[in-house]
């Protein structure tokens, strides 16, 4: 079966009002994320989890059955699917390990700006290239006083001529095996002269940490055993 965005994000409408029953179509996504997770993830989770390695393998495997990057609209390489979709995806996919559902919807997020927001360029270049290899994306929203509550985020964009200026704070950061990130973090709490979008190759900006951290209460040394 081709999935793709033919319809609401309702699931499903009756003749007098809104059903819950799922459509052909969702039954499918459902069936391919229920069995996925029973085939690939649930078999590793707990290797995953002593490990804590990222999940590259299982990831790769789901984004060629299109389970990764779904709401990418159809026009840039997506399936276009809507809220009720993705809902129903991750629910299945959570059942198998919610670490590794995390991993793979954590593209969603980072796509999400580009696409409410991009340019129909913009959305060409960075929205096509996740859907023709298996990239991992990434974006930094995390302020001192909001953690990733974005509402309260208090990180500014002003418009200036040709370019934006960017004013705010946050903890550096990096984001493991992410090779694309579509909005940069703020470094140290002394602004950004300039935004811009990460691809690969690009090693990011760096900033020396002006308090290193240290753990407030040493690790006690193991107990000796008695007899």
């Amino acid at each position: 079966m081709t999935f793709g965005r033919r319809m609401s994000s309702s699931a499903g409408e009756a003749s007098d009002g809104l059903s819950i029953r799922l459509s052909e179509e969702q039954t499918a996504l459902k069936d391919l994320a229920r069995r996925f997770a029973a085939d690939e993830m649930i078999p590793v989770a707990a290797d995953y989890d002593r490990t804590m390695q990222y999940p590259t393998e299982v990831f790769n495997k789901a984004w060629e059955l299109g389970l990764v990057n779904t709401h990418i609209p159809e026009d840039y390489g997506g399936l276009g699917l809507g809220c009720t979709e993705g809902v129903i995806i991750g629910e299945e996919l959570a059942y198998g390990c919610t670490g590794i559902m995390t991993a793979m919807e954590a593209n969603g997020l980072a796509e999400a700006p580009v696409i409410i927001a991009g340019t129909h360029e913009q959305k060409q270049k960075y929205l096509g290239r996740m859907t023709e290899e298996p990239l991992q994306a990434a974006y930094c929203v995390t302020e001192p006083g909001a953690g990733s509550d974005v509402a309260s985020a208090k990180t500014s964009a002003v418009r200036k001529g040709d370019a934006w200026v960017l004013n705010g704070e946050g903890p550096p950061r990096r984001e493991e095996g992410a090779r694309a990130a579509f909005a940069c973090g703020l470094d140290g709490g002394r602004g950004c002269e300039e935004a811009r979008t990460l691809v690969r190759g690009f090693r990011g900006r760096s900033c020396p940490r002006q308090n290193p951290v240290t753990p407030p209460h040493p690790p006690a040394p193991p107990a000796q055993a008695t007899r």
